[in-house]
């Protein structure tokens, strides 16, 4: 059911929220400093108990209501906040990650009993005696009020307000227009305080019920399906509403969201139809070409094709600004991992975080948690010191963990950095068989073979080998690069160089031996033309020079094997491949120029290549192979 899918997204987003306020919540230094963040996680909480209660989760209801109710006793200073406290909100907010997602089995989970027992054993006040039911409420939505939603209303009532009851019947016609029980929900909180949400179901079919209080006036704007009426007067002793003093619990209209939730797999189905309006405009420059036209009468032809190209740019980058998120979502999960990661590594932490508000495509996002948790994890089991090893070493007992995500044109470099240990190249070497010490990049391809482990037993945390193998097969299917720089005593970087969008990117076509390929742009720093008499040979490679210095040169035809009979150029291209310290020049036969492609994954393992980044179709039908320049100079090195 799609409110059913609303749900579970929007009740995601709110403990998302909450775990990152617990977390600030915890290393706020005074009272002051945390008032804003208790009125964060009360208006979480309170909004989560309305949704959970219009999805008939009670155990849900009861945790947040649990939950409210310790933050307001800590707020106004009858309860010490402590640490242990905040670990127990923490897993409450686990346990109601778990009923969100569990909720089509309405499957109830034992282990909240106990949670609500240790969360309510902390208040120590008298409960208020239990407020009588003299409300004139409809049965069915009667007996779903606790004592609190009376209380509530019955106080309501003294201070001017006045009871409301709505009715939403969704269906699938409203559901197509955009109406849904989200936005009745919304627009009855623009003129009220929401007391409960009652899901009624009747045969086949559900409605919800809402019950609300108002300002005495006040009505809710038109929705389609949504019915309204007051039960209750205000007492006669309150003739002006009484101020609210709770900012979390707003009685002012609040403006309707302008955001439209759209499934991921929509925005795939539109930036695939406007992969293959590229493609078409291609065929049909193509055709152009080749139709003979002379200049003049083919002019106005030609000018649309430019106008069209200027417009399907336009709208590539309009869907791919639809499909981009901020890195927070992925980023936003990091602080609560590392938290546990350090109690059970037994070492102290300070996280650090940069450009978290970078867009990069959804699907990106959503494959980068897995490779950035491993190389956290490796960062707190194997990288950072506990603290009496720490001052031994003249650091800080606190170590550092910075993640970073950096903008680099069409891609973007993701950091994750500490200041601990380092790698021992030697003893990496060592587990090889080798005798001296490796750099930095050849302890990187060790690292990365499956099985690999330096730890003879496996810790919790770390220690299996079966982790930088992972990282780097996930970031290489993004289309990206895994580079490593170390420092003995001093710490150790990982960096992932990824794509913004795996869709559609500008790349260079390029001739092999007659043959069409293409290399992202972003790849490329620069293009040469080589002159034979300036390249260098020596026993097991050539040079050329190139600013100052000189570039190894890697020649494609040899490398890759490719058969044909067209004589390689006297004076052929060569792409500028650089990343980090390391730079080479990749020989081709000639650039041929450089357009957008459409990136068709090549799934078979017949045919699939790590140095194949997948396939495209040309303006005349045929298909070019995307080369992948970072892999193939690792294929070159181990070649």
């Amino acid at each position: 059911m799609e409110f059913l899918e609303d749900f579970t997204e929007e009740a995601g987003e709110l403990l998302k929220g909450i775990n990152q306020q617990l977390l600030a919540l915890s290393e706020a230094a005074s009272g002051s400093a945390r008032q804003p963040i208790y009125q964060e996680l009360l208006r979480g909480y309170h909004t989560l108990k309305g949704l959970a209660g219009m999805m008939g989760l009670e155990q849900a209801v009861e945790m947040c209501h649990a939950a409210e109710s310790f933050l307001n006793r800590t707020r106004k200073g009858q309860q010490e906040l402590e640490a242990r406290w905040v670990d127990l909100l923490l897993e409450g907010s686990r346990l109601l990650s778990r009923l969100v997602h569990n909720l089509p089995e309405r499957n109830e989970l034992p282990e909240v009993n106990q949670h609500l027992s240790r969360l309510q054993g902390t208040d120590h006040a008298e409960a208020p005696p239990p407020t009588p039911k003299t409300l004139q409420v409809p049965e069915e939505i009667g007996k779903h009020l606790n004592e609190d939603d009376w209380s509530r209303l019955h106080h309501g009532l003294a201070d001017g307000l006045m009871i409301g009851l709505a009715y939403f019947s969704p269906s699938p016609e409203q559901a197509a227009e955009g109406v849904n029980v989200n936005l009745a929900r919304e627009t009855l909180l623009a003129c009220g305080d929401l007391v409960r949400a009652v899901p009624l179901i009747e045969g086949s079919s559900v409605r919800f019920a809402f019950v609300l209080l108002h300002p005495p006036h006040a009505q809710p704007g038109t929705v389609a399906g949504l019915q309204w009426t007051s039960l209750g007067e205000p007492t006669t002793a309150a003739q002006e509403p009484v101020e609210q003093h709770d900012p979390w619990v707003s009685t002012r209209p609040s403006p309707l969201s302008n955001t439209v939730r759209v499934e991921v797999g929509r925005l795939d189905d539109i930036m695939r139809l406007v992969g293959d309006l590229v493609v078409s405009r291609w065929r049909l420059q193509t055709a152009l070409e080749n139709s003979g036209v002379d200049e003049r009468t083919g002019a106005p032809i030609r000018d649309t094709a430019m106008r069209i190209e200027r417009q399907l740019r336009d709208l590539r980058q309009a869907v791919t600004r639809a499909r981009m998120v901020p890195l927070s979502e992925v980023f936003g999960r990091m602080p609560l991992a590392v938290r546990d990661l350090a109690r059970s590594s037994h070492c102290q932490v300070r996280l650090e975080m940069e450009g978290e508000e970078t867009q990069v495509d959804k699907v990106l996002v959503e494959r980068l948690l897995d490779p950035l948790l491993h190389l956290v994890r490796n960062a707190l089991a194997h990288g950072l010191e506990g603290p009496e090893e720490r001052l031994k070493a003249g650091k800080d007992s606190v170590g550092r963990l910075r993640l970073a995500a950096i903008p680099q044109g069409d891609s973007i470099r993701i950091e994750v950095e500490d200041d601990g240990r380092g790698l021992d190249l030697e003893a990496i070497g060592r587990t090889v068989g080798g005798s001296a010490p490796v750099d930095a990049e050849q302890a990187l391809e060790i690292l990365c073979r499956p099985g690999f482990s330096t730890r003879l037993q496996a810790a919790k945390d770390a220690g299996r080998g079966v982790g930088m193998d992972v990282v780097r097969t996930a970031v290489a299917e993004m289309g990206g690069f895994l580079g490593m720089e170390s420092s003995p005593g001093q710490g150790c970087k990982f960096w992932m160089r990824l794509p913004l969008t795996l869709t559609i990117v500008d790349s260079f076509l390029i001739s092999l031996a007659g043959e069409c390929y293409a290399v992202a742009r972003d790849s490329v720093t620069e293009v040469l033309e080589l002159v034979a008499a300036e390249v260098q040979r020596f026993p097991g490679g050539e040079l050329v020079a190139w600013r100052g210095g000189a570039l190894p040169l890697l020649r494609l035809r040899r490398l890759l094997n490719v058969p044909g009979s067209v004589a390689e150029p006297e004076c052929p291209h060569a792409l500028v491949y650089t990343a980090g310290d390391q730079r080479v020049a990749l020989v081709v036969d000639r650039v041929v120029g450089l357009r957008e492609v459409v990136v068709r994954p090549m799934a078979d393992p017949l045919v699939s290549r790590p140095w194949l980044g997948g396939a495209t179709e040309l303006g005349d039908g045929s298909m070019a192979l995307i080369l992948d320049l970072p892999h193939l100079v690792r294929y070159g090195a181990c070649a």
